[in-house]
């Protein structure tokens, strides 16, 4: 497939992605919920790590939207109708199980994804108390909260920071039926043949992926969550697969991307200065003693990050295990 038709059809099924909040219109604080220790090393070592979806919480959101996808694009008779020739028709299905067989270990191995929470005035100085139940430690943590209004990415950027949409699973049925119709009228109007097919799956089923990993259950809707997402096949010149890495947690060694975020000259990065895009770093309820604030001061001045202990608050929630 031709560069440019590739571009033009991947736009027709992007087309209602514009309706999502992103990083290029909206500009929210976001709060990244962890330990203690991931938020110094976070500073020490200017790294922000992202998880492979199969080995997040929800990783069966992220598998439930592709598995969907796939079910409905073999089951459409409209988009059946649309390919003028069987042939093309079976080989693009063809093309799509591929894609989908592989994804366990082709694409999925190398996407990684940050999480957020959406936070606002009424969460300071205490946060939410569901997100520190959640993912703060049970309140033995810290939230580091990012200004995103200090964040900038590259036309071209591998990453995508956006928020997640919340669905039921009809909800979500339904609008995996509308793409797939869309995908029979972009088959109607262009010429798909036996020498462009290929492109067509890759273009549907790479942004099955992008919806998949974006999309959660509405029962986790009060999280307001944002991801930041790693696309290994918008990373053009590789420039980013260097930080690719391992970590060794409970289940055993995992992937991760260990982001590089306040780079040095010459190494990839997210380019940021993190004194400046840390709004605050909260402690969470169950350690936010006097002692603890002051422990916490002591880190950042050995840390030499002392512009940030302005920043540091403590939550005052009363909670208890």
């Amino acid at each position: 497939m031709e560069a440019d038709q590739y571009f033009r059809i991947w736009g027709l099924l992007s087309d209602d992605l514009t309706d999502n909040r992103d990083i290029t219109n909206s500009r929210p604080l976001l709060a990244h919920y962890t330990t203690m220790q991931v938020v110094e090393s976070f500073l020490l070592n200017r790294q922000l790590w992202l998880s492979n979806p199969l080995n997040m919480n929800d990783h069966q959101e992220v598998q439930f939207g592709i598995h969907a996808a796939v079910n409905q694009l073999s089951q459409s008779r409209s988009l059946r109708r649309a390919f003028l020739n069987y042939d093309v028709y079976a080989a693009f299905i063809n093309e799509i199980n591929s894609l989908y067989n592989l994804y366990g270990t082709t694409e999925v191995k190398d996407l990684f994804v940050a999480c957020f929470s959406e936070h606002d005035q009424r969460d300071f100085p205490d946060g939410k108390l569901s997100m520190w139940r959640g993912y703060g430690d049970f309140g033995d943590g810290a939230a580091i909260v990012f200004d995103t209004a200090k964040i900038e990415l590259a036309a071209k950027s591998p990453f995508i920071l956006s928020e997640v949409s919340y669905m039921s699973n009809q909800e979500r049925h339904g609008a995996i039926r509308n793409k797939v119709w869309q995908l029979a009228e972009i088959v109607s109007s262009e010429e798909i043949t036996m020498d462009n097919f290929s492109g067509l799956a890759h273009a549907f089923f790479r942004r099955v992926v992008l919806s998949a990993v974006f999309t959660k259950h509405g029962g986790f809707a009060e999280e307001r969550e944002w991801r930041l997402a790693y696309f290994p096949l918008n990373d053009e010149n590789g420039s980013f697969r260097s930080l690719i890495d391992y970590h060794h947690g409970p289940t055993g060694p995992e992937p991760k991307m260990k982001l590089t975020v306040e780079g040095r000259k010459g190494e990839p990065s997210l380019g940021l200065n993190i004194n400046e895009t840390v709004e605050a770093i909260i402690i969470g309820p169950r350690v936010s003693s006097p002692l603890n604030e002051h422990a916490a001061k002591t880190m950042l001045t050995k840390l030499k990050r002392e512009e940030l202990i302005p920043k540091l608050m403590t939550s005052s929630i009363p909670f208890r295990k």
